[in-house]
């Protein structure tokens, strides 16, 4: 219980500060708040509430936005809200989705590269041998048939490819269109990979000449820079299909996908919970047979949540009761398909910008139709689950997508001369765990230090104006005592001074 006292403790620390005034009488002995008595070593979703309880929202005067990345003010058209909502978990979310996209972005693609080299060669490099080349079954490198969907079709292809010129899914589509024609992907220092599909279903991938005999590191390096990983509105539309089964449900009613393949991913995603919640501190986590398994409870969520994604319902728990809402039954489904294709439609990162707020705006104003007395309850449920399943998100539009299956299981065949034979995501996810772990790890730790930087500035600025206001009441004090001996006018003047001592502001605030 140690970790939760830790964290039942900081929460009273944080409450006390804000009730400095009017402190409460006895001591609290539980938190209503789940994150503080979950026991999972996750601290996001902690971070996040933390962040909600220590925030003070001025209603007068905003406060300035604040960038543990970047400095300066946001570009023009991002972020322009502050003031009351800036505490919201939903500004959080939109901040992570635009401000630090391109941040989180970056630190992923850098973690692919490194976990590749570690996970098969312990990061020594060799030279690649010349005439390397592996025929695979393309189900190896596409266990949830990305590649059986159109790039064009703004529901499907709005999460599933990205930039034209740089989408390794969308070459590989492409290339499927046009069996045994062998085309090379190539990168900023000349071709990469020779590629050819080859019917009914294989695909053949070869070293190309102009990488023989050069650095195997050099290779993984200058193929994951020559890709998009994701973007925008990959992100945002797998983290709106993560919640309401948008695409999922049309991908299930399609029978593009079965119902099997849609627990393995959630099963995946279950495994990805349990590298999270682990203690990252530990010199070394042990993996035994127990890590992947699943008790009844674990199932259960694992087929509900399944059944949910197929049917395209979700079920928001308020711990008050369970409201049911259908995104292809609402307008919600023609909503979300319609912002990311405006997302297409545009490169100014402005708009784009603007078209993901207004997404996220029409989402909560949907669901709180649901039940209007909840509202408040329901746009927040989605924020904060929105928020902690991005690392789970970012792990699987990463990680489980031909673009990353294909040169993991190619480099794989290079290093050990092996072919992969898992056949469904959750398989290939425990065979290949010390991959999975690198980059879900990366993905939470960037999160973490956003959540964390805007949680230290509001406590500094929440502890700066109780102890200013503690030194306040000090001189008010010492000034009475003082007056309390003298009399006349001296005692006068004194307590004029006293009551024109003014409050202080915290900079940036009109905290009083």
């Amino acid at each position: 219980m140690g970790f939760i006292d830790d964290k039942t403790n900081i929460e009273k620390e944080i409450a006390i500060f804000k009730v400095m005034n009017n402190l409460p009488k006895g001591e609290q002995v539980t938190s209503s708040i789940e994150s503080v008595k979950n026991t999972g070593k996750n601290i996001l979703p902690y971070l996040t509430d933390m962040l909600s309880v220590a925030c003070q929202d001025p209603q007068d005067e905003p406060l300035p936005e604040f960038s543990p990345t970047f400095s300066g003010p946001p570009p023009v058209g991002v972020l322009s809200q502050a003031g009351p909502v800036k505490c919201n978990v939903i500004r959080i979310l939109l901040e992570i989705l635009i401000e630090f996209l391109p941040e989180l972005i970056r630190i992923v693609k850098e973690a692919v590269a490194v976990a590749i080299r570690e996970a098969l060669s312990c990061s020594s490099d060799f030279k690649i041998p010349i005439n390397t080349v592996q025929v695979m079954d393309l189900s190896l490198i596409d266990y949830n048939e990305i590649l059986r969907t159109d790039p064009n079709n703004n529901l499907f292809g709005g999460i599933f490819y990205g930039d034209p010129e740089r989408d390794f899914n969308r070459f590989l589509y492409n290339l499927i269109q046009t069996p045994f024609v062998t085309e090379s992907w190539e990168g900023k220092n000349g071709p990469i990979l020779d590629v050819t599909f080859i019917t009914p279903g294989q695909i053949s991938m070869a070293v190309n000449p102009n990488y023989e005999n050069k650095s195997f590191n050099d290779f993984i390096s200058d193929y994951i820079d020559s890709i998009e990983i994701f973007n925008q509105k990959m992100l945002l539309g797998n983290v709106m299909d993560n919640f309401f089964g948008n695409v999922t449900s049309n991908l299930f009613a399609n029978n593009t996908i079965t119902l099997e393949q849609i627990e393995n991913q959630q099963k995946t995603d279950k495994l990805i919970e349990k590298i999270l919640d682990t203690d990252p501190c530990q010199d070394e986590i042990v993996f035994d047979d127990s890590f992947f398994e699943f008790n009844n409870e674990d199932l259960i969520e694992i087929e509900n949540k399944s059944n949910q994604l197929a049917s395209g319902t979700v079920a928001i728990d308020l711990g008050c009761g369970v409201f049911n809402f259908n995104a292809l039954n609402s307008s919600l489904g023609g909503i979300i398909a319609k912002e990311l294709g405006n997302m297409d439609n545009t490169d100014d990162p402005v708009l784009k910008n603007k078209a993901t707020e207004k997404l996220i705006e029409k989402t909560q104003e949907t669901m709180a139709n649901i039940s209007p007395e909840n509202s408040t309850s329901i746009k927040a449920k989605f924020a904060m689950d929105a928020s902690i399943s991005i690392p789970k998100v970012v792990a699987k539009i990463s990680i489980l997508t031909p673009k990353i299956l294909g040169i993991y299981n190619f480099s794989n065949f290079i290093v050990n001369g092996t072919t992969v034979t898992e056949r469904n995501s959750y398989d290939w996810s425990k065979s290949n765990r010390v991959f999975i772990e690198y980059v879900a790890r990366e993905s939470l730790a960037v999160l973490v230090k956003i959540i964390f930087n805007k949680l230290k500035l509001e406590l500094l600025r929440l502890i700066a104006f109780v102890v200013q206001k503690i030194l306040k009441s000090i001189v008010d004090k010492k000034l009475a005592i003082i007056a309390s001996f003298l009399v006349g006018p001296i005692s006068g003047a004194i307590n004029g001074l006293v009551n024109k001592i003014p409050t202080p502001e915290i900079e940036g605030s009109k905290y009083k």
